[in-house]
């Protein structure tokens, strides 16, 4: 682990995390895209890619209505200003202040029996960090960004969390099987 730092390593661990677990079944981005995409709310287009010697056509569904008439393959400076104007709303980050730190949540739920069911608890840290990478990109929010990411640091270098990463650092067979998820570093 030479050369890297703990950010470095914060940020890729965390980044790793590819699936999560939500009311014991797993879900993917796949899986949330299907049902979506059962609903009939989603406009599903194929774009081609830019270099398709290297990487296939895509596709996209698009979950937004204000914006399915809008995404595209190319876009000149003025359509992305464009872009830009109409997400600007949406793109606002919420912070939450709170005597142990500050965070982000991507979600809110208007009663705690709704949270409980889609353990949307479990997953601030995730969105604190995306938030955070966010803020950090806009240098208007770096004092914002700043507090998050000192929120993150604080959690991820508790002794709860450094043990599980030790843990899983000297055998990582310990992900293997239903207990697995408990012993991972917690986000």
């Amino acid at each position: 682990m030479k050369g890297k730092s703990a950010l470095t390593l914060l940020l890729a661990g965390i980044f790793s995390c590819g699936t999560c677990q939500a009311t014991g079944a797993e879900v993917t981005s796949e899986s949330v895209f299907n049902i979506l995409n059962s609903t009939g709310a989603a406009t599903d287009k194929s774009y081609l890619s830019l270099n398709p010697d290297k990487y296939p056509n895509y596709r996209l569904l698009i979950h937004s209505a204000k914006l399915q008439n809008e995404i595209k393959s190319h876009y000149t400076k003025d359509e992305i200003q464009g872009l830009l104007t109409l997400t600007e709303n949406t793109r606002k980050l919420t912070l939450t202040e709170k005597p142990w730190g500050t965070f982000i949540l991507a979600s809110t739920f208007e009663d705690d029996k709704t949270a409980a069911e889609t353990h949307y608890d479990a997953v601030w840290l995730r969105d604190s960090l995306w938030g955070y990478m966010a803020l950090v990109s806009d240098q208007g929010n770096s004092v914002a960004a700043k507090k998050v990411l000192l929120t993150l640091w604080d959690y991820m270098s508790t002794p709860d969390q450094i043990k599980r990463m030790q843990d899983i650092i000297s055998n990582p067979k310990r992900l293997d099987g239903i207990p697995g998820q408990m012993n991972a570093v917690h986000i």
